[in-house]
């Protein structure tokens, strides 16, 4: 006769592990809902911008904001 196992009920310490790893699981797709809508708000703005004042326009707007206020990089 092969010996049957009772279940028991989990143990407080296992319903810990599973409750953190429920949260964790929740948080991960709040966080990751979040990118999504922040990228594509960013990608709806740029397309905005770009449509607004012309890519050849802000490219030399980049360049001579680069070219005459650079980064405060200290190179000593």
């Amino acid at each position: 006769m092969v010996a049957t196992q009772q279940k028991t009920a989990p143990s407080f310490n296992e319903f810990v592990v599973i409750v953190s790893l429920m949260m964790a699981l929740v948080a991960f797709s709040i966080f990751f809902a979040m990118n999504a809508l922040s990228l594509g708000f960013a990608s709806f703005l740029n397309s905005r911008f770009v449509m607004r004042f012309g890519m050849i326009h802000m490219v030399r707007w980049v360049i001579v904001e680069i070219k005459f206020y650079p980064a405060n990089i200290d190179h000593s």
